[in-house]
């Protein structure tokens, strides 16, 4: 049987896809970062489960207990596709010294504290794979607890450049971008519940299973612009 594309072969087996549409899924297949927002999204889900079912009573422990197992798992496997994850942030600083104040103060926060965070985390990592073995405790707390000031800043940016789009757009209604931010701004929101949870801020933080949700939505978020960036660019 001769192939002669994508669209050819799923044709034939009753699935109707475009060639530019399969290009897009093999790219969002190859991503890492889509990837680790997939195990990220299981591993909440997994934790969100585990929660309700505690709440339950002492029958369903057992079951708690596996799915606290995949989540862990889950974490463990995020870490992985997360290492040297920083060098990415790079390019934010040049694109923060283009801003103004108070805008370019936030934006050159998020870039350094980003970088930290997941240099800090790269060192957990190494830890917890036996390469170090002298990572104290207190460590991977400071980390986390600098994950929500990242959280928070992150938020303050995504309201200010908000208000900057908002502010341009002619007769009140909202741009493209416009809405793309707001989901940004929701997806930082999202960070910063889940951020206190993991740092144990509980008397800040909103509870347990709103911080999962809040990880589990955040995560789509970022697969979802993440998938936007890699749709290839129709032709004509």
């Amino acid at each position: 049987m001769q192939v002669k594309g994508p669209e050819r072969l799923l044709s034939e087996t009753g699935v109707l896809i475009s060639d530019t549409t399969w290009r897009h899924v093999l790219a969002i297949n190859s991503s890492v970062e889509i990837r680790e927002k997939a195990l990220k999204a299981a591993g909440y889900a997994a934790k969100l489960a585990a929660y309700i079912l505690t709440q339950t009573g002492a029958s369903t422990a057992s079951r708690a207990k596996l799915l606290k197992g995949l989540a862990k798992a889950c974490s463990d496997a995020r870490r992985l596709f997360c290492l040297v994850r920083w060098v990415k942030y790079f390019d934010d600083f040049a694109a923060a010294a283009k801003e103004v104040t108070p805008l370019r103060e936030l934006l050159l926060a998020e870039a350094s504290l980003s970088c930290v965070v997941d240099a800090m985390q790269d060192v957990v990592t190494f830890d917890r794979l036996g390469l170090l073995g002298w990572v104290p405790a207190w460590f991977e707390r400071v980390a986390d607890e600098l994950d929500v000031v990242l959280a928070v800043s992150s938020t303050a940016a995504a309201w200010l450049k908000l208000r900057a789009l908002e502010s341009k757009s002619v007769g009140g209604g909202a741009t493209p971008k416009a809405r793309q931010q707001k989901l940004q701004l929701l997806k930082y929101a999202c960070d910063v519940c889940k951020t206190a949870d993991a740092a144990g801020i509980e008397r800040y933080g909103p509870g347990k299973p709103l911080a999962f949700v809040g990880a589990i939505l955040s995560s789509y978020l970022s697969a979802r612009k993440q998938a936007l960036k890699l749709a290839p660019k129709e032709k004509g």
